[in-house]
């Protein structure tokens, strides 16, 4: 009776021990902020090279990345390694999160961008994608403010008035 305890429990420590030591999984690492020129989801900027920027939430201790992986595509639908049709980095040997230069085809004023980035930790194991996220660009260029003009007031006549009524007070 004595060993088929000790044997039982024997067998029940074994299979704790290799239950507890799991690998890591792509789903400890989990995108927290992700950002274009420090903004989520810009709406309009202006800049012809943005940079992109991601913190992540990782199970754990002394998590690293070693790596990363941007798409850019001009719909949800093309944003995929096959089909990215305005930057696909490719994965890139790095640590850098933060200020990731844009590195794709010139950006056109005006168009709506689509994007999303995955990870590689200090293990090699790959985080699933991020969400899908947006940026527009604005005008960019002079050339693209066309016959455009600001909107002032040819004669400030209410400032006229104020400054004549305290010339006519200090009198």
């Amino acid at each position: 009776m004595i060993k088929n305890q000790t044997l039982l429990s024997i067998i029940f420590l074994v299979f704790i021990c290799f239950s507890c030591n799991k690998p890591s999984t792509s789903s400890s690492i989990v995108f927290d902020k992700l950002l274009v020129n420090t903004q989520q989801n810009p709406s309009t900027i202006e800049s012809k090279q943005p940079l992109f920027s991601w913190t992540v939430v990782a199970e754990g201790y002394n998590k690293s990345q070693s790596a990363y992986h941007i798409l850019v595509a001009t719909s949800k639908e093309k944003l995929n390694e096959n089909d990215a049709d305005v930057w696909n980095s490719d994965k890139v040997k790095s640590i850098k999160s933060t200020f990731v230069k844009y590195q794709g085809k010139p950006l056109k004023a005006l168009q709506h961008y689509f994007w999303k980035v995955k990870i590689w930790d200090e293990k090699g194991a790959a985080s699933n994608w991020s969400a899908v996220q947006e940026f527009e660009m604005g005008l960019m260029d002079n050339k693209n403010w066309g016959d455009s003009k600001w909107i002032t007031l040819n004669k400030d006549t209410e400032l006229l008035l104020i400054n004549l009524e305290i010339i006519k007070q200090a009198e």
